[in-house]
C-alpha cells in the first residue's frame, strides 16, 4: 500500500513565479526552480548542493509572452503551450480548423 508524502514549497521571495524551494521528508536533496535569469544574483546556498533543478525562461509574464520566442517546431511550440509534450502538426490549426499536418498547402 502507498503512503502519501508532503511537500514543504518556500516561496524565497513571497511569490510563485521567483525563486521557490521544495523539501520532501526523509529526502537529502532539494527541488528548486528559479528564473534563469535570477541565477547569477542568486547567492543561496542551496544553489551550490544537491538538487533537482527547474529553470524557467524571464520571456512570459503573467501568461503573456514578453518578446518572440523562436521554437525549433510545431511540437516544441505547442509543447511550451501546454507545458507538457505533443504533437505539433496533430493540435495546431487554422480558422477552418484543419491540423497542420492534414493542410496540402504548405
Amino acid at each position: 500500500m502507498a503512503y502519501g508524502k508532503s511537500v514543504n514549497l518556500f516561496l524565497v521571495n513571497g511569490k510563485a513565479d521567483n525563486l521557490v524551494i521544495a523539501e520532501l521528508k526523509n529526502w537529502d536533496a532539494k527541488a528548486i526552480r528559479i528564473p534563469r535569469i535570477e541565477v547569477p544574483a542568486c547567492d543561496r546556498a542551496e544553489l551550490q548542493q544537491q538538487g533537482v533543478f527547474f529553470l524557467t525562461s524571464d520571456k512570459v509574464d503573467n501568461n503573456t509572452t514578453t518578446e518572440d520566442i523562436l521554437f525549433t517546431s510545431p511540437s516544441a511550440a505547442a509543447d511550451f503551450l501546454v507545458g507538457y509534450s505533443v504533437s505539433g502538426p496533430a493540435n495546431w490549426k487554422d480558422k477552418k480548423r484543419t491540423a497542420l499536418k492534414d493542410r496540402t498547402d504548405i
